[in-house]
């Protein structure tokens, strides 16, 4: 079989940025079989995707991918931390060899190097007083190593390190330098663009077809809009399970309570409650946190273990590499028959929840047809 090549991603949307990613890596391994993993209907920056994983899944394909599979949405929405630790850990069971993702620095040696800074007690000593100063968990983490910037992928890759650290895996890392613009520009020579400002460029009804290699993005769009009448109802009537919610803390609760109590929309609503000390991408994931239900046993319960693979698309020569997985009796899972008799009770739960919040998603979005 070709060597068989590892990508985390979300395509929320997909860009050009991204096709130069998927073709970079053919230029690297030439015939290579190409897998992702990608976030859900839910993303780590605390959103909606803008499309659903299905739309997505298949767009990927298109592009150049051969097999699809989900970074469930409690996965999804965590951490970078967590996030990272899963996505490898699922590309580390599909028999990746080597995963590669974009840098702006294009250093693994630096960011192996950060890697294991981040582990030391000291560091972590560090990175407690800063957050206890007030400043946001990237402020803290940069300012631990002296004050040196780290940008958004580069601060991924750290953990994707850490990540392969903790499975033990023998997956390579590997870099690609990061040709786009940040998550909030533009580079109009290069036609590239953060998938960000995309997403406002849709919201705002503004042309953002120079960025994409299929010029439009159909409806329905999914924004965060959409979800607040519903996240404001579940905070609303279920205020005493908000302290069992994955990443809230002590007090943050009744500020969450009292913004959606006197907040209509969600922007007042997010401006309530918004300080230096989060950022915009953590209090989103608490809210997706709060709409799902996720909590801290859910967290706790699979923060160490990949319960299941959910395939969302393939092509042949990803057909190819799925049944080659059989014989090593993955918990991987393509369709919902005779499921029971795939995974044990806890993951079945859990698959049965993710599935949910897909249902949450597709619910919401389709009213807007």
């Amino acid at each position: 079989m070709k060597k068989i090549i590892g990508l985390i991603v979300e395509y929320n949307p997909f860009h050009n940025g991204h096709l130069y990613h998927i073709q970079k890596i053919e230029e690297l391994y030439p015939g290579s079989i190409k897998i992702a993993v990608m976030s859900g209907d839910f993303v780590q920056r605390g959103e909606p995707a803008i499309i659903s994983k299905s739309r997505r899944s298949q767009k990927a394909l298109e592009m150049g991918l051969d097999l699809v599979v989900e970074l469930p949405a409690f996965y999804s929405t965590q951490s970078a931390e967590l996030f990272a630790r899963a996505s490898v850990g699922i590309l580390s069971m599909l028999g990746c060899e080597n995963f590669v993702f974009g840098s702006e620095s294009n250093d693994i040696s630096r960011l192996e190097k950060i890697a294991r800074l981040s582990l030391t007690k000291e560091f972590n000593l560090s990175i407690k007083n800063f957050l206890a100063e007030g400043f946001s968990y990237p402020t803290a983490f940069s300012k631990a190593i002296f004050d040196e910037k780290i940008e958004s992928n580069d601060m991924l890759g750290i953990e994707y390190i850490k990540a392969l650290w903790f499975w033990q895996s023998s997956m390579q890392a590997q870099t690609i330098l990061r040709k786009s613009a940040k998550y909030y520009e533009e580079n109009l020579k290069e036609k590239i663009a953060g998938a960000t400002v995309i997403r406002n460029k849709i919201l705002a009804g503004e042309d953002y077809s120079r960025y994409l290699n299929d010029k439009k993005i159909e409806k329905p769009h999914a924004f965060w809009d959409d979800f607040y009448p519903y996240l404001r109802y579940t905070i609303l009537f279920n205020s005493e399970k908000l302290s069992q919610i994955q990443d809230i803390e002590i007090g943050l609760e009744q500020r969450i309570y009292e913004s959606a109590k006197k907040n209509k929309n969600y922007s007042s609503f997010f401006d309530d409650i918004i300080t230096k000390r989060y950022t915009r991408a953590r209090l989103q994931r608490i809210f997706l946190h709060i709409l799902l239900g996720l909590t801290k046993k859910i967290t706790d319960r699979w923060k160490s273990e990949i319960p299941y693979i959910r395939v969302l698309a393939f092509s042949t020569k990803g057909q190819e590499v799925l049944k080659s997985l059989k014989k090593r009796n993955l918990p991987i899972i393509s369709t919902k028959k005779n499921i029971q008799k795939k995974l044990e009770k806890d993951a079945l739960e859990i698959f049965f929840w993710n599935e949910m919040a897909s249902e949450i998603y597709n619910w919401i979005t389709e009213e807007k047809r």
